[in-house]
């Protein structure tokens, strides 16, 4: 079975060939496509897929022109849009962006040397469909920040010329409802300072509420199977003038979702 499609992609052209047959895959791979592959999980056939096929259909009718779209874009390696807001544009980062300053927050130089955003890139948006993205003010262009989802966990970074604006509210909030309803989230946890007031505000006003350590017991003054409270920055590594505080973990459970324990919600 194959069947094609021609794609538009931020003015770039692109054929996706979705197959259930291997060298068919391969061919369109050679030819310079992207590719979907067909592999029903009840016919007991297995079927090895090429490496590029990022993306597996268990018919051609589950093929969504999301769908289409997400694969010509990782195939020509364009960052996939995440959420508009009314000021933001949310999307993955892309190796035009400029790097940000060494600090405390980028991710262990992840996000200020250009070789470890790359591989974070293609790495972490590939495999996994989240991370941390791009927060880019619309009418001006500029990257004013990053957050995201990493591990079931929401991360912010507002840079400091853009705080105190509403953007950590407006974009976390639209990740949040991405995350239900893209990712499937069945809960978010967040790290707050323990003596942040305002990052504690807006974590109340996303709907977050403190979680403490559940189901878990504290070993070494430190949480056994839950996150519990930890370093702001554990190494005291630079730009952090508040290395020793304590963070608190906190969570939102989806809307409509299963209460843990008996809750209710």
């Amino acid at each position: 079975m194959k069947q094609e499609w021609k794609t538009e992609t931020d003015g770039i052209s692109c054929t996706v060939t979705v197959s259930d047959e291997r060298e068919t895959l391969l061919a369109a791979q050679a030819a310079g496509g992207a590719i979907i592959g067909i592999w029903d999980p009840e016919s007991g056939r297995e079927e090895a897929f090429p490496p590029g096929c990022l993306y597996l259909v268990p018919s051609i009718r589950d093929v969504t022109p999301a769908l289409l779209e997400r694969a010509a874009r990782r195939h020509l390696d364009l960052p996939l849009e995440i959420a508009r807001t009314a000021r933001l544009t949310i999307r993955e980062f892309a190796a035009a962006d400029p790097l940000e300053p060494e600090s405390a927050w980028d991710g262990d130089g992840v996000f200020s040397h250009r070789e470890k955003r790359e591989a974070y890139r293609r790495n972490q948006y590939r495999f996994f469909e989240c991370g941390l993205w791009a927060l880019v003010h619309t009418e001006s262009g500029r990257l004013i920040g990053k957050a995201g989802i990493t591990g079931g966990e929401l991360g912010y970074h507002i840079y400091p010329p853009f705080r105190r604006q509403g953007y950590a509210w407006e974009a976390c909030r639209a990740i949040l409802q991405y995350a239900w309803e893209e990712l499937n989230c069945p809960e978010i946890g967040l790290w707050v300072d323990s003596e942040n007031i305002p990052s504690q505000a807006l974590a109340r006003a996303l709907g977050f509420s403190p979680d403490g350590c559940p189901g878990g017991t504290l070993r070494e003054g430190k949480p056994a199977g839950c996150p519990g409270i930890r370093f702001a920055n554990p190494d005291g590594a630079r730009g952090n003038d508040r290395a020793d505080t304590g963070r608190a973990y906190w969570r939102i459970r989806r809307p409509g979702g299963p209460a843990a324990d008996g809750e209710e919600i």
